[in-house]
């Protein structure tokens, strides 16, 4: 998309400044979660609105921004970095909760907007994300003053709002190729069989993670089969980059597929860990990885030059992940933290890897 009449760069880059403090005040309150000392004090509950909210929330927002150049849109990532922010400094007020709620109101009047101009089908699931989104959010809140599956139940939404929005974005990214009548079928079952786990959730929660488990599985399946990443595994440099690191993160999909089906579940342990970690992780952290070097100079006006040590990030993320759900499985919390502090490794080594490639890319383009 051009970004030809696009604000300047400055806004975009102040603002992903903020989604990556995000990220690293999320993986400081992650790791303090499983009894590791980190040298900054995040506070442990925020973790997860953190990650959701205030990193991926900020860069979903930010991406859509700048894509439709409608500069009262950046009240929305405006607001989730800020509301990260207010989180880590004011952890015992409502100030961070409620940001965070803003710029999810804000991302649905986004889509609906952009549904009302186009009817296109992946703005009205990434509408219907936003909206998973906001009900995440108050799941999250309800579940800390009463005891249960609330919180869980939020973190179930948070699935929700991310995997539609990278369905969507996939579709919009694949809209060349038409689907087919048993793709629509197929992903519509997936959809509707998720979104039915969440809803039964808090009612009957084991009968919902079941659910769940198998939209889970039939959203994975329905990836691998009809999304492009399967023609382009083949290909070299960046293409084919994308496509293995995209298929390495539908397999993921399918591994949270499967670890919600054998939960008995959602409760302090290593099930959840091991469940909302392959998705959040596996799946979505890799579509991160896959994308970065296309999204990113949309985002922020520079360039990403591919490069092969984008595969150290990929792999180590991989391993890690293999680690941490063995200490998961088999209930060995040695495991578990040597994995989630390697996991956290692989974030920064692609913040490192990535930030090089800019680096070397401005730096040719001033000497030539």
């Amino acid at each position: 998309m051009s970004l030809a009449g696009a604000p300047k760069s400055r806004p975009p880059l102040a603002l992903m400044a903020l989604g990556m403090l995000a990220l690293l005040f999320g993986i400081d309150s992650g790791l303090q979660r499983l009894g590791l000392t980190m040298p900054v004090a995040a506070p442990p509950f925020a973790h997860s609105m953190l990650m959701a909210g205030g990193f991926f929330g900020t860069l979903i927002a930010l991406e859509r921004v700048v894509a439709t150049r409608w500069r009262w849109s950046y009240l929305a990532p405006v607001a989730s970095g800020c509301g990260a922010l207010a989180l880590v400094l004011m952890p015992s007020s409502l100030y961070g909760w409620l940001l965070i709620n803003g710029a999810s109101l804000v991302l649905v009047v986004l889509y609906g907007t952009l549904y009302r101009q186009h009817r296109f089908l992946p703005h009205a699931l990434m509408g219907l994300g936003a909206l998973c989104w906001l009900a995440g959010n108050g799941f999250w809140y309800l579940g800390g003053f009463v005891p249960g599956s609330l919180g869980y139940t939020g973190a179930l939404f948070w699935v929700l709002f991310l995997l539609l929005t990278i369905v969507a974005e996939r579709l919009e990214l694949n809209r060349l190729f038409k689907p087919t009548a048993l793709s629509r079928v197929w992903m519509g079952i997936g959809l509707l069989v998720l979104c039915g786990g969440v809803l039964l959730h808090p009612i009957l929660s084991r009968a919902g993670l079941w659910l769940f488990g198998v939209g889970l599985l039939v959203i994975a399946g329905w990836l691998v089969r009809f999304d492009t990443a399967r023609y382009t595994t083949r290909a070299r440099g960046l293409t084919g980059f994308t496509g293995r690191t995209l298929l390495g993160g539908y397999l993921w999909l399918g591994v949270a597929g499967v670890v919600a089906l054998m939960a008995p579940g959602l409760a302090p342990g290593f099930w959840t860990d091991a469940l909302f970690h392959a998705f959040f992780l596996g799946f979505v952290f890799t579509m991160v990885f896959a994308h970065a070097p296309i999204i990113f100079p949309s985002v922020i006006g520079w360039a990403v030059p591919y490069h092969a040590r984008f595969y150290g990030h990929v792999l180590l993320l991989h391993a890690s992940l293999l680690l941490r759900l063995s200490g998961d499985l088999s209930e060995m919390p040695i495991l578990r933290q040597w994995g989630a502090a390697l996991n956290g490794v692989a974030i920064l080594l692609f913040l490192l890897n990535t930030m090089s490639a800019v680096l070397r890319a401005r730096l040719k383009s001033v000497q030539g």
